[in-house]
Formats: C-alpha cells, sequence, structure tokens
C-alpha cells in the first residue's frame, strides 16, 4: 500500500517552501499544517490544498485525484488542470464563460447558416450561366 503521507511530506520538503509560508498561503495555523503532513488518511481536498500552497500537482503521485475539485477562498480549482491565465476560478467566472461560449457558439451556427445560403445562391448563379 502506498504511503500518502510520506509522498507529500517528501514533495512539501523538495518545494523548498517553508511550513510556516504554506500555513500563509493556505490561511491556517502551521500547527494544522503540520497536523496535515502527520495525518495518513489525509483527505483529497487538503492534499488539493498542499498541492495549490506548494505548486505542486499531486494527481502525478495519486492518479485518483485527477480532475478532483476543491475550493479555495471562493475559486474552485481542478486538480491537475492549469489554473487559467485570467487568475480568477470562482463559480461567477466560470458561468460567464460559458455563457460566453454558449453565445459564440450561436453566432458560429448563424454564420454557417448564413454561408450555406451564399454558396446555394452562388451554385444556382453558376449553373445558370452554363445554361
Amino acid at each position: 500500500m502506498i504511503d500518502k503521507s510520506a509522498i507529500i511530506n517528501e514533495r512539501v520538503t523538495n518545494s523548498k517552501v517553508e511550513v510556516a509560508e504554506i500555513a500563509r498561503r493556505l490561511n491556517v495555523d502551521r500547527g494544522t499544517i503540520y497536523y496535515w503532513l502527520d495525518h495518513p488518511d489525509l483527505s483529497n481536498d487538503k492534499i488539493a490544498l498542499l498541492g495549490l500552497a506548494i505548486n505542486y500537482d499531486f494527481s502525478i503521485d495519486f492518479p485518483e485525484l485527477k480532475n478532483h475539485l476543491f475550493y479555495f477562498e471562493d475559486k474552485q480549482y481542478i486538480v491537475g488542470e492549469p489554473l487559467p491565465v485570467y487568475g480568477n476560478t470562482s463559480k461567477e467566472d466560470f458561468a460567464e464563460l460559458l455563457n460566453e461560449v454558449i453565445y459564440l457558439r450561436q453566432e458560429l451556427k448563424a454564420i454557417h447558416s448564413k454561408v450555406d445560403i451564399l454558396q446555394d445562391t452562388l451554385n444556382r448563379v453558376i449553373k445558370g450561366m452554363n445554361l
């Protein structure tokens, strides 16, 4: 059986991010971080949070974490996915992006329809010229 705690501790140690800094980044006490690091059955959310704090993707070590959703400071993150360039992953941002995608798909559908009509008209003109 995999010793998750040992792997997590190794990744945290190799990250060179001090426990005090991890605690600061996650808005928790240092004692909480030490508790997490000593806990053999750490929850996926806490592993994901540690990964966020040290900028490490724990799904490399624990494939079952791939695509695990977790929240931090009212933002949603997905383990194994890079953080968006625009920086914020709140539910509202995802909803806004989804609405934009839906709108653009509708616009694209309308453009395809116009292209089809123009192509049909062009084909009729060409066919009429050959008579």
